[in-house]
């Protein structure tokens, strides 16, 4: 038998679990009854049918072919299995009326509305629906990864709605107990992030939506549609700071940021959940897998870890918020500010973001407290955040960056169509900022001469633990700018970063941030940021406590 519509839930009671409606729960949480949230201890045996719509004309060529896709899911890695997937990711070939009514299936409405990735994820037993046309969960999960064989990251097919949901699936049954539906093992934080690209009728279903796929829903309270948003946003930061006697949640304000002109509705310190992202599984520094209070939703195979983001140490916050919450109050150092920054290619601006920051004045140095080779280490640990993998969970391996380094520039100095076009932008709007008394031209003719270059040992893009992955992770997904900090130091800053913003340490966080000062010592939260050596907790007895405030 197939139930439309519903999914089997039950209010969280440990005396009394009764099957109910997913209708019926946002019911009760619109009419602020008990603390509801789907439970996977109440679901039955059950098929939960989805309905995505009527038929259309190619409606049944899009299950069709999504049915012939999952069979390419169980492919192997082989050349000759790739050379297949490459001839059918054709968008202009064979395929090329299939493609399009898959991504003609994949807009509509139920894949983006953020309540229904609870519904699937909680459900093991689902059928689609268009029409008379129908797919069971299997076989769409095996015809995504059908799509991600042929497509992979391309952008030639969109597909990021439908590739979250079959990661929270495997998350959902990465092993028996911890990581399982009755075990949530990711994050409410890390979940949020993750699902930034979803609509929300209700800015508070940004949140009530995933209670019953992470484990630390609780840091929501009590689920009302009668509190304010603000007041919601704001309770979380203040819950989550608490729990996890950690500030790492206001780094989500880097991304999650409504506007930079003082008309946001929210301090600067609490992230804007309403924010539309495309989603990363690492978002943020403070996304790291070391730290699991966030964490990330890397694969379950990706768990283990050797290095960790950890500026302040063990040393804990001490907060304080003005009646009104607008300010908080807390401790740390003051280690820098940014003098020179470099320029963020005008090709890499997300659509409304703000260009005139790209013209800020470089400034000279006469000295820097390292030599050239030094330098050009340090430039690297930067441009990678000093992680060699996409999930932040080991150290970059520096000389072997070094020497890709190396190749691409060289290439790039032939021939700039031979690298990627983000890379050479980047080497070209910012061929003439100063390290010192040296140009990054200058530099980079030193490297480039001091040995012979190979041919064709262009590294690959593909390799994700190379340096042209991490660099396209930080400098062009993560959008970082490299700064030149007052006492010589190298750091990475968000876009929005500007000269003379502060950079500071704060106790119980995991990172070092960015501030502006506004007025009268006080300050508005610009961003998390790396600092070439000073994060591992190097800061701590170097400069002087002090509070800062942040509205």
């Amino acid at each position: 038998m197939v139930i439309f519509d519903t999914i089997d839930t039950a209010p969280m009671d440990d005396y009394n679990y009764s099957p109910i409606s997913a209708n019926q729960i946002r019911l009760l949480l619109l009419c602020d009854h008990s603390f509801c949230r789907l439970s996977p201890a109440a679901v039955v045996s059950k098929t939960h049918g989805v309905w995505l719509g009527e038929a259309s004309y190619d409606s049944d060529d899009a299950i069709n072919f999504l049915l012939f896709l999952c069979t390419i899911g169980f492919w192997s890695q082989r050349q000759s299995d790739r050379l297949k997937a490459a001839e059918i990711a054709d968008r202009s070939g064979k395929y090329q009326v299939q493609w399009n009514a898959v991504q003609s299936l994949f807009r509509r409405p139920w894949w983006n509305r953020v309540w229904t990735v609870q519904e699937q994820i909680v459900s093991r037993n689902q059928t689609f629906f268009c029409g008379q046309a129908h797919i069971d969960q299997q076989e769409l999960y095996w015809a995504i990864r059908g799509i991600y064989k042929c497509h992979a990251t391309t952008g030639l097919l969109d597909f990021g709605s439908q590739w979250s949901r079959i990661r929270l699936l495997e998350l959902r049954d990465c092993s028996p107990g911890v990581g399982s539906c009755n075990h949530p093992r990711q994050s409410l934080i890390a979940t949020i992030a993750y699902l930034a690209d979803h609509d929300a009728t209700d800015p508070r279903d940004r949140l009530f939506s995933v209670s019953g796929l992470v484990r630390d829903f609780l840091l929501c309270g009590r689920p009302s549609y009668v509190i304010r948003v603000e007041t919601l946003y704001t309770d979380l930061v203040r819950a989550f700071i608490k729990e996890y006697n950690s500030l790492d949640i206001i780094c989500f304000a880097t991304i999650f940021r409504a506007s930079i002109d003082g008309t946001s509705t929210l301090p600067s310190w609490v992230p804007d959940w309403r924010i539309k992202l495309t989603p990363l599984v690492v978002p943020l520094m403070v996304s790291q897998g070391a730290k699991e209070y966030i964490g990330n939703l890397r694969p379950c195979n990706y768990s283990g870890f050797s290095a960790c983001y950890s500026a302040s140490l063990d040393i804990s916050p001490e907060i304080a918020y003005s009646p009104d919450h607008l300010k908080m109050t807390c401790t740390g150092l003051s280690v820098t500010s940014i003098e020179g920054l470099t320029k963020f290619p005008q090709t890499l601006f997300h659509d409304g973001e703000k260009e005139e920051l790209n013209s800020l004045p470089l400034t000279a140095y006469q000295e820097l407290p390292m030599d050239a080779s030094q330098l050009v280490e340090s430039i690297l640990r930067c441009l990678v955040l000093n992680r060699g993998d996409h999930y932040l969970n080991h150290l970059a391996p520096i000389q072997r960056y070094l020497e890709q380094f190396r190749i691409i520039v060289s290439e790039a100095m032939k021939d700039k169509l031979k690298v990627p076009p983000w890379f050479a932008d980047w080497l070209e709007v910012n061929s003439d900022f100063l390290f010192g008394v040296v140009r990054l031209r200058k530099l980079l003719d030193a490297i480039v001469d001091s040995k012979e270059i190979e041919e064709g040992r262009l590294p690959d893009l593909k390799d994700r633990r190379g340096f042209l992955a991490r660099f396209y992770d930080t400098m062009v997904r993560m959008q970082r700018k490299l700064v030149l900090c007052k006492n010589g130091r190298l750091a990475t800053v968000p876009w929005r970063a500007q000269k003379a913003d502060v950079i500071c340490v704060l106790f119980g966080c995991s990172v070092p941030v960015v501030l502006r000062e506004l007025e009268n010592e006080v300050f508005e939260f610009v961003g998390e940021c790396y600092v070439d050596g000073y994060m591992d907790g190097e800061a701590i007895g170097k400069a002087k406590e002090r509070q800062f405030v942040i509205k």
